[in-house]
């Protein structure tokens, strides 16, 4: 290994850490905060629950590719954690639609747990679609990921713009200001999170060395 390709590597290596850091801070300052302020309503649906898992479910790529065994492939255990984080946001967009009429002169009420809207900041229609897109976009993650590095970055990069864009979009068109501060409190964890994670990401597809050794 070249001095180039081992400070890469280092590199890489606190970014995963830092990663599961960042995920940690976020379980400290808000998630555990939102499942506690769950707990003492007594108030669990489906869309929460699904949140709490694909919380769960976020932390488990950085841990995956850290401590997962060496010169074994990853492909079904990367291949795991993005089916079911795809399934979980599918089943929580889902159940927005059947909880609220699909949107049909629904306003919405601070407060209401709409999956959409605890996602990605968008509580309507258009919200659930960014879901969808979101769901659809993890599953390809997991079937091109270990395999095909360019595709596996710009899925991730669609990954992390899908989460955060939308959210912008809708607030500046709908009442001309910045998203609601609970949501950017948030997103101001995941989205550290998941930089970290693309960079990681796009540093290892430099090297085959690097690649092979964290994802392959």
């Amino acid at each position: 290994m070249d001095f180039r390709t081992r400070h890469i590597r280092n590199l890489v290596c606190c970014l995963h850490f830092l990663s599961v850091a960042l995920w940690f801070f976020y379980l400290y300052f808000k998630l555990w905060e939102f499942i506690s302020a769950a707990a003492l309503l007594h108030f669990a649906n489906v869309q929460i629950i699904c949140f709490i898992l694909y919380s769960f479910l976020l932390v488990l790529f950085p841990a995956a590719i850290i401590y997962s065994p060496k010169y074994k492939s990853k492909k079904k255990i990367f291949m795991s954690i993005c089916f079911s984080l795809s399934a979980v946001i599918l089943v929580g967009a889902i159940a927005d639609l059947f909880t609220y009429g699909f949107f049909h002169r629904y306003t919405f009420t601070l407060g209401d747990a709409v999956f959409c809207n605890i996602l990605i900041g968008v509580p309507n229609l258009y919200g659930t679609i960014c879901c969808i897109l979101l769901s659809t976009a993890y599953l390809l993650f997991g079937k091109y990921f270990t395999e095909k590095k360019l595709i596996s970055c710009l899925l991730y990069l669609f990954i992390i713009l899908i989460g955060v864009v939308p959210a912008f979009i809708f607030s500046f068109n709908t009442w001309g200001t910045f998203p609601r501060p609970t949501w950017i409190e948030k997103a101001a964890f995941i989205g550290p999170h998941q930089a970290c994670l693309l960079l990681t990401f796009i540093l290892s597809a430099t090297s085959d060395v690097i690649w092979d050794e964290f994802i392959r």
